[in-house]
């Protein structure tokens, strides 16, 4: 009795590690994974990263490019996955919200979309005479939905990937300069 017991203990304990919200226990090794384009593309690219869902589920891309009067966000996503909601931050890095942990505060982004929950590809154009001229801070999130035969099966959260915020909770932004 003692060892099964022992065994269930240990179990339940893997079970609540493997749980844990911090990124560095998620087991993705992110800087391998994700082959992020830094403006070293065409046609004006700035970026081209993955977007993640529920911290670990790549969803799609987020991109970033340049013509002679927009910065262009855009957002896209595969696998079955749809947007219902966009929040989208451009702006100067020391002023994107964030709560006193450090973490987004993705109802102070100035860009807020509600979508049906039927698209995939969605984009912001930002005035390039409103950007900082000094470089600037990206954070693109979103609410997803995953559906099969038209039924939503999953809805997660998500985020463009690049650099980690300073507070517990997961989530990124792109410094562009």
């Amino acid at each position: 009795m003692k060892k099964i017991i022992t065994i269930l203990a240990v179990a339940i304990l893997a079970i609540v590690i493997s749980c844990s919200t911090d990124r560095s226990t998620t087991g993705l090794d992110l800087e391998k994974t994700t082959g992020i384009s830094d403006g070293t593309g065409s046609d004006g690219e700035i970026f081209s990263t993955p977007a993640f869902a529920g911290q670990t589920i790549e969803v799609g891309k987020v991109s970033a490019t340049m013509d002679s009067q927009y910065l262009n966000i855009t957002y896209t996503l595969t696998g079955n996955w749809y947007l219902t909601e966009t929040h989208l931050w451009v702006g100067q890095c020391d002023q994107l919200p964030v709560n006193s942990q450090g973490n987004p505060v993705v109802g102070s982004f100035p860009y807020q979309t509600t979508h049906d929950g039927n698209i995939t590809t969605y984009t912001y154009q930002i005035p390039i005479s409103s950007l900082p001229e000094n470089g600037f801070c990206i954070t693109a999130h979103a609410v997803v939905v995953k559906k099969v035969d038209g039924v939503v099966v999953q809805k997660e959260t998500m985020f463009a990937y690049g650099t980690d915020f300073e507070g517990k909770r997961w989530g990124w932004y792109y410094q562009y300069q």
